[in-house]
């Protein structure tokens, strides 16, 4: 059987998955400003690939105050939300993080800046329910405090993250009633309504946060928008401008080379992941992105590097292990192509286009049986994906399902035309050696 045609081998990575990656980069980066100083004379930008607030003191010399026996009451629980905030910003320990919040907030029940970092935590520890019950009680214990705003910003990200849209854009509304320069809470309101389906909401919610002192972050979110409404050109321009405000923020250089990869500038997206991994290249996405790029242009080895990468930085990307998969069949691996494919579709199981990237290393080997029932389960996912029927196919045709084989065949065709000139190069092939069924012959023909 031939290769699948290019225009649509690649359907399984389009753009729109990797953009949708870079809103929850984008709600992580308000939740930075979330917890900094956003007040009206606050800079807006801060060191975004680092630490928002560099500690001053360490884990054991805030312990040996805690054990010193010399705190007791609020000043105990000061220092365990100190503490909590070096495990949760420094160390990324978050469960410790949340004990000491815990503590904190055990000792004097109306702290609410411990409710509100232990809010925080839970976001990042995915435990939502418990976020929100947080953040709501640090606004009741917390009316009149000058930190108020962030507590309702940060329950309408926690809002977000469930999925529950129209209340996290009624908590960051409170938030900016609060607060009219809290950059992170436009942010946070602008990927809501972008979430929600409200792209030109989204875009003004930015641009309020563009106008504040170097919101590269805004401007960056912009440019999601205008990709999403089609737009490459003003997206291109709205990362410029980002780069221009700070030229050290490395999630811009990988939207824009994720721009650039989509209209096939292969070399000069390459250079931006590149840029990007230079500035912080412990970000598994930039590897991943960048081995796309080089696949397409027959790096091979190259691009295997970076999947190696990326792996290696987050074990959990399924995508990772699926493109591997694809490498590794292209040359003929396809042991080590399906234990990737294996563990893209556990990390994955609801993805159509695993099962059929392992589907074709199965019939690649003449194995049509296996293939034919993962091509099977490709389609109970996706009905719609053409080259899953297109596929399974032509398994059906080496089987001798002939008639299965043709119903496929036309149903890819019918729900996409660009596998016509694929079903044409497939049956001269196939013919070629020897097959003979002349149905499959006379309607391979027609399509003609």
């Amino acid at each position: 059987m031939a290769d699948r045609p290019d225009s649509v081998a690649v359907a399984g990575r389009t753009g729109r998955a990797g953009l949708l990656r870079h809103l929850s980069i984008l709600l992580a980066l308000a939740a930075c400003l979330s917890v900094s100083s956003t007040g009206p004379g606050a800079s807006q930008s801060g060191p975004i690939d680092a630490t928002t607030e560099p500690q001053q003191r360490t884990i054991a010399e805030v312990t040996n105050d805690i054990e010193s026996g010399r705190l007791s009451g609020a000043a105990l629980a000061e220092a365990y939300l100190e503490r909590g905030d070096i495990w949760a910003r420094k160390e990324k320990q978050y469960e410790r993080a949340i004990s000491d919040f815990g503590r904190a907030i055990d000792l004097n029940p109306k702290l609410a800046k411990a409710l509100s970092h232990r809010g925080i935590a839970r976001i990042e520890t995915k435990q939502l329910d418990d976020a929100v019950a947080d953040f709501t009680q640090a606004i009741a214990v917390g009316a009149g405090n000058a930190d108020l705003y962030k507590y309702y910003m940060n329950r309408g990200r926690a809002f977000s993250d469930k999925g529950d849209h129209q209340r996290a854009i009624a908590d960051e509304n409170q938030a900016i009633q609060l607060n009219a320069h809290a950059a992170g809470a436009f942010l946070l309101r602008g990927s809501a309504w972008e979430l929600a389906g409200d792209l030109d909401q989204a875009l003004s919610d930015y641009g309020s946060a563009a106008d504040l002192p170097k919101m590269a972050i805004a401007y960056y979110g912009r440019a999601l928008i205008w990709n999403k409404k089609g737009d490459n050109t003003r997206a291109l321009d709205e990362i410029n401008r980002a780069i221009e405000a700070d030229a050290k923020f490395s999630p811009l250089y990988n939207v824009r080379g994720e721009v650039l990869r989509l209209q096939h500038q292969y070399q000069s997206a390459i250079a931006d992941y590149s840029r990007a991994i230079e500035i912080n290249e412990g970000v598994a996405v930039y590897h991943y992105n960048r081995g796309l790029a080089l696949a397409e242009l027959g790096e091979s080895s190259r691009a295997a590097a970076d999947f190696d990468r990326a792996i290696a930085l987050d074990p959990n990307m399924a995508e990772v292990y699926s493109e591997r998969g694809r490498l590794r069949s292209k040359e003929h691996d396809y042991q080590r192509a399906i234990v990737d494919f294996d563990r893209a579709i556990q990390l994955n199981p609801r993805s159509a286009i695993f099962y059929v990237n392992r589907g074709q290393a199965f019939s690649d080997q003449h194995q049509y049986e296996r293939s034919i029932t993962d091509f099977d389960r490709a389609i109970e996912l996706d009905p719609k994906l053409a080259m899953a029927y297109n596929n399974r196919g032509w398994a059906l045709a080496e089987s001798e399902q002939n008639e299965r084989a043709l119903a496929d065949l036309d149903r890819a065709i019918a729900l996409d035309r660009r596998w016509q000139s694929h079903t044409i190069t497939g049956a001269s092939s196939f013919f070629g050696r020897g097959g003979s069924t002349r149905r499959l012959r006379s309607s391979i023909a027609a399509f003609r």
